[in-house]
């Protein structure tokens, strides 16, 4: 129906939903005190951390983050957009929803933009039939069973998949429906207009793998070639249209969601037939990139149901170009909860014939040792300049070219897992390539090899709080920067021997405080003071929350919890960008 849907229907009726029943018709839950509990639908665990709060109308999952109400768990769950959504709530809840009046022109321009659209999705539902009847029923329908077959395709994965034939006619389709417009054909991406103005069908002697949006619709097609030309490509996609955008979707997404509800690691590859043929052997969390690079928006949409994303690349230079490229977007998206790694296949190998020639387990077992963001930038800056890592004088300008992919992330733990990478190449501390580099993480050891060296007997056994401690017992001045607002937080959460510390700030020193006189600089000792004390704040701050979610976990979840929770997540965040800023 046109027009859209008023905004005080959807708050009333959010406000009406009780969210425990929302939830509970999709996933189990018990009973926790007020509150009910379960394991989070939306990343893997054990432990139940996903509360579920009927008074206040929310969920929120203490492990991955998942926070909303009952519209945005339904919109999460079932990968609904927002008005789609709003449909199922009110279906659920036995309402019909209301459209607001809008101009007769208006209306009249919005039902025929609705009409062309289902009637394109229409007419993309009916060809994507249409090659699968092919498979079966027409005459080159045996040339492409036998060519499924030789690559291991099954019944029920063509099934899955909704493989089909398009014959090697360039009027077959069109043929099938002839009541459909030239202009139609086009909006939908289904020929190809020649010079002359006539029309014929894009995909012709090719095997066709339907692409589905979130909810299953057919939104456009990637045909493969049956045999090697040289006059066409190997894959052909749809093109872009009303319905489909290669840059931001995924062949398999809709398939692997289906299949897969907890989805801890998603596999990128590179073509149709990988997807398919890991399916056969039973690895369904892959999707493939439709014939283009890896976009943000291809990881903003995957991020959104894994925290682990791994790009399967080709060995050979083109892949590890490909491989490159990907690396320069995922750099943009990563943060402390989501990673990627990068998988290089053996020479004359796609994921196809590795899992047919190795197996399954072994496929997992070769991602779990796919190179990190850091080890494939350390990779990738010597092949494409022919430095070596190993030569002093290489490693130092290595280092330089790496400064303009250490911007491309503002995230800390990021940046710093980068320069970890490469100091290990340099071999050099991590203090020392930020040195270098101008950059400044806060988690770096500020130390020389040699002085490392002095300080390890004295310092290396000691806890936190006693270094620092032997730190103000021989630079009394240190003790005039400190994070005093934290005190009362280490007085309750700190790790044993902080009171001692404590207490010689207030100007007590012990008189069994340290002795050893440390081979530090007054500017050295204020950088291991500083760093010192961060992390002496993020430990306490650490076992603050654990101690939160524990007393959760027992069912005494209240307001007071919920506000404490939420001020130690954004002491962990304050945490972060004072390192980040010093």
């Amino acid at each position: 129906m046109a027009g859209r849907i008023p905004k005080t229907f959807i708050d009333d009726l959010v406000a009406r939903a009780d969210v425990v029943e929302v939830v509970g018709r999709r996933i189990t839950l018990k009973k926790a005190g007020r509150e009910y509990k379960a394991c989070c639908p939306f990343h893997n665990e054990k432990t139940p951390s996903f509360y579920i709060n009927s008074q206040k109308g929310f969920y929120h999952c203490f492990g991955c983050g998942a926070h909303g109400d009952a519209l945005r768990f339904i919109m999460d769950y079932e990968h609904l957009d927002f008005v789609s959504a709003i449909e199922v709530l009110a279906s659920e809840m036995g309402v019909s929803v209301p459209r607001e009046q809008v101009s007769a022109q208006r209306q009249a321009k919005e039902i025929q933009q609705r009409s062309e659209q289902l009637q394109g999705f229409a007419l993309l539902a009916q060809a994507a039939q249409w090659f699968v009847h092919n498979l079966k029923h027409h005459a080159q329908g045996a040339q492409a069973i036998e060519y499924l077959k030789s690559r291991g395709v099954t019944g029920v994965v063509a099934r899955d998949f909704a493989i089909g034939l398009a014959p090697n006619e360039s009027m077959g389709l069109q043929k099938q429906f002839p009541n459909v417009t030239k202009a139609q054909w086009l909006a939908v991406g289904l020929v190809a207009e020649r010079e002359d103005g006539s029309v014929v069908d894009k995909f012709r002697n090719r095997i066709q793998f339907p692409i589905r949006d979130l909810r299953g619709r057919v939104v456009g097609f990637g045909g493969r070639i049956m045999q090697a030309s040289e006059h066409a490509p190997k894959y052909l996609n749809s093109p872009e249209t009303e319905f489909f955008h290669k840059g931001k979707m995924l062949y398999g997404l809709y398939e692997m969601l289906q299949s897969v509800r907890n989805i801890n690691r998603v596999l990128v590859v590179e073509g149709y037939m990988d997807v398919v043929a890991l399916a056969q052997f039973g690895v369904r969390q892959v999707v493939a990139t439709l014939g283009t690079a890896t976009t943000p928006a291809h990881l903003q949409l995957l991020f959104k149901h894994t925290a682990e994303i791994v790009f399967a690349f080709d060995g050979d230079k083109a892949g590890r170009k490909a491989a490159w490229k990907a690396l320069s977007v995922a750099l943009t998206q990563l943060s402390g909860s989501r990673s990627v790694r990068f998988f290089f296949l053996p020479q004359d190998e796609d994921p196809d014939s590795y899992v047919r020639r190795y197996g399954a387990e072994a496929l997992m077992q070769a991602l779990d040792q796919s190179l990190t963001p850091g080890e494939w930038l350390v990779q990738g800056l010597a092949d494409l300049s022919g430095l070596s890592w190993s030569v002093a004088e290489d490693a130092r300008r290595l280092l330089f070219q790496s400064a303009q992919w250490l911007k491309q992330t503002e995230e800390m733990s990021v940046r710093y897992a980068l320069i970890q990478s490469l100091a290990r190449a340099a071999d050099m501390q991590e203090w020392q390539v930020e040195k270098l580099l101008g950059v400044r993480t806060g988690l770096a050891v500020h130390r020389d090899l040699k002085k490392k060296q002095l300080v390890a007997p004295a310092l290396a056994t000691q806890k936190l709080s006693d270094k620092l401690l032997a730190l103000l017992t021989q630079f009394p001045q240190l003790a005039e920067d400190w994070p005093s607002q934290d005190a009362a937080l280490l007085h309750q959460y700190g790790e044993k021997g902080v009171m001692t510390l404590l207490t010689a700030l207030a100007g007590n020193l012990p008189t069994n405080a340290p002795a050893t006189l440390l081979p530090f600089t007054i500017e050295q000792a204020k950088h291991e003071w500083q760093d010192g004390w961060q992390l002496l704040v993020c430990k306490a701050i650490e076992t603050a929350r654990l101690s939160v979610l524990k007393q959760m976990e027992q069912g005494q979840s209240n307001d007071s919890l919920l506000a404490a929770l939420s001020q130690l997540n954004q002491r962990v965040k304050l945490c972060q960008t004072r390192m980040q800023r010093q």
